[in-house]
């Protein structure tokens, strides 16, 4: 099980998973970043990486307000969404990354992009899907009807366990989890 930690000036708890996931991901993006404007000598591709490696993450936004109403930082960094067992991700995709490289013969700043997301994948294929290394591909979990608990189960029981520790999850919860 993952351990807890508070974070004071927020006055919430987090896995300390999350906290090197968020760092691998900021130091994966900043390397890609500075190595792409050296070789390019153009600063715009640093933002691009940015914009690639890290605003990906907003997906986890729109998969927690189509299951929950009520905004709570603490329950978004857990992954509170997970009740429902589904999780669309849908800029988590190598597809994407696939998409973007293409387009990138046409457009040279869709290589930034591709590249930052595939940094970005690569970090979460190896902190969350070495189980089940598919995990990061869209037609794979839309072959699952995207229930989390079908195409990464060792994830979602481990992160059903955080939410249990962490004091997130609650009788509500598990009748939202026993439905079909």
């Amino acid at each position: 099980m993952d351990k807890i930690i508070k974070i004071p000036f927020l006055d919430i708890k987090v896995t300390k998973r999350l906290v090197i996931d968020l760092l691998l991901h900021f130091i994966t993006t900043l390397i890609i970043a500075i190595l792409l404007t050296i070789y390019s000598k153009n600063y715009t591709w640093f933002f691009l990486a940015f914009l690639g490696g890290v605003l990906i993450d907003t997906d986890h936004f729109i998969d927690y307000f189509l299951h929950l109403e009520k905004w709570n930082l603490e329950s978004f960094l857990h992954g509170h969404f997970i009740v429902s067992r589904k999780l669309y991700l849908i800029f988590h995709a190598w597809e994407l990354v696939i998409l973007f490289a293409i387009l990138s013969l046409y457009w040279n700043f869709f290589i930034v992009i591709s590249t930052s997301m595939a940094g970005h994948l690569l970090i979460d294929t190896l902190m969350h899907a070495l189980y089940s290394p598919f995990s990061y591909f869209f037609i794979y979990r839309l072959k699952h009807k995207f229930f989390f608990d079908k195409f990464n189960y060792y994830l979602f029981k481990r992160q059903l366990k955080n939410l249990k520790k962490a004091g997130l999850f609650n009788s509500q919860n598990e009748k939202k989890l026993n439905q079909p």
